[in-house]
């Protein structure tokens, strides 16, 4: 493989650092992984996890955007939150009821799944 590949482990501490969540299902991870390297490159991927190991919050997405690699980052954020990748040959839905997104709002869930009992929704949610 390529020496600058992530392994899963700097793509779950990358995926935390980015967004607050990572993904637990380690075929889906590896998955998305695999794509994310794909479509944005193994070196842009390498750089964006090495500055966000090391780059404190506020100041990220200046060093991205210094480092030239801003593009990608959105691109990785993106799928991380949606768990869709965007491909050169056009978005790859990897995983829709997994995607971080639902971790990040908690007061809400992918269509289809039950939420509780009838207008549970109807109520603001407890802080």
């Amino acid at each position: 493989g390529d020496a600058r590949a992530l392994s899963a482990a700097r793509f779950a501490i990358l995926s935390t650092t980015l967004t607050g969540f990572a993904y637990q299902d380690p075929a889906l991870a590896t998955a998305m992984l695999k794509a994310l390297t794909d479509a944005v490159g193994a070196d842009a991927l390498a750089k964006i996890a090495t500055l966000a190991a090391v780059t404190a919050p506020d100041r990220l997405g200046d060093e991205l955007r210094i480092a030239g690699v801003d593009r990608q980052a959105q691109t990785v954020i993106v799928a991380l939150y949606s768990g869709v990748v965007t491909t050169p040959k056009g978005p790859v839905v990897f995983t829709y009821d997994q995607a971080l997104a639902w971790q990040a709002v908690r007061w809400t869930k992918p269509n289809a799944e039950c939420g509780g009992m009838t207008n549970y929704w109807a109520k603001a949610p407890q802080a």
